[in-house]
């Protein structure tokens, strides 16, 4: 597979229904494609899972029955790539980012579950390709789009909150205190694809905050002091550390998602 194929498809208009893949339909995806499915704004096209026989498949199975299934991502876009404008991949954390980059190569709309990928380089690659394919992101820490992400824009439009330097944050049941939401992170997502509004946690802000959450967990792993320049994107007092922000070679067969 090649990583130059083609821009976003000008197919859809704003009162389409986006055509989406499921990626990864059983646990956290089982609840993620009824999620999609009830904002009613999408069609249903493709299944896709490793083990689509397992127990924890067979309720999205069994709510779209004809819908075409396959259990290798690669192999659905080779067949169905034309028939698919948006796709979710809520599979284990590992394989997010080269189902990612497929398909936004492919010029598809891309909503990924956190944490985003599994190394620091693997999601400024896919920030990169962001850009490149010019295609809709949205990673899913849907605190970005319930209360709390409405109450603090409030309070920065009324001028209550500028020039922060630090913050202290706590948490405690109940921790939504603004009185609704207007819209949810999986309708946001689907108005994105649309072009009817913005993605609320694009890789453009989400990946930011997992290369922060990369390096705690290379600090927290390691037990040590890490100095991590953001320039040139470098930890520069530890050898060791700075090789764990790539981390190890892909396997053979995979090597071309690390060339976008």
């Amino acid at each position: 597979m090649g990583m130059c194929f083609k821009a976003v498809s000008d197919r859809m208009s704003a009162n389409d229904k986006v055509r989406i893949a499921f990626i990864g339909i059983g646990n956290r995806g089982t609840d993620i494609s009824q999620r999609m499915f009830k904002t009613e704004l999408c069609e249903m096209v493709a299944l896709c899972d490793v083990d689509m026989g397992a127990p924890h498949t067979q309720k999205i199975i069994s709510m779209f029955p004809d819908v075409p299934r396959f259990q290798d991502f690669r192999q659905m876009f080779d067949k169905m790539a034309d028939k698919i404008d948006a796709v979710t991949v809520c599979t284990p954390d590992h394989s997010h980012f080269p189902i990612t980059i497929e398909a936004m190569a492919h010029g598809k709309h891309v909503y990924v579950e956190k944490p985003m990928a599994r190394t620091f380089q693997e999601v400024e690659l896919m920030m990169w390709a962001e850009r490149k394919f010019g295609v809709v992101t949205q990673m899913g820490n849907q605190g970005h789009s319930e209360a709390n992400y409405f109450q603090f824009r409030a309070w920065k439009e009324a001028g209550l909150i500028k020039d922060v330097t630090a913050i202290t944050a706590h948490m405690n049941n109940p921790r939504r205190w603004y009185e609704k939401s207007p819209l949810d992170h999986y309708t946001n997502f689907l108005l994105a694809c649309q072009g009817k509004e913005k993605a609320r946690s694009p890789f453009s802000v989400a990946g930011p905050l997992s290369q922060v959450f990369c390096l705690g967990v290379l600090a927290q792993r390691l037990n040590r002091k890490l100095v991590f320049d953001r320039e040139s994107k470098q930890i520069c007092n530890d050898p060791v550390a700075n090789q764990m922000l790539i981390g190890s070679q892909p396997r053979e067969g995979w090597e071309q998602y690390y060339i976008v």
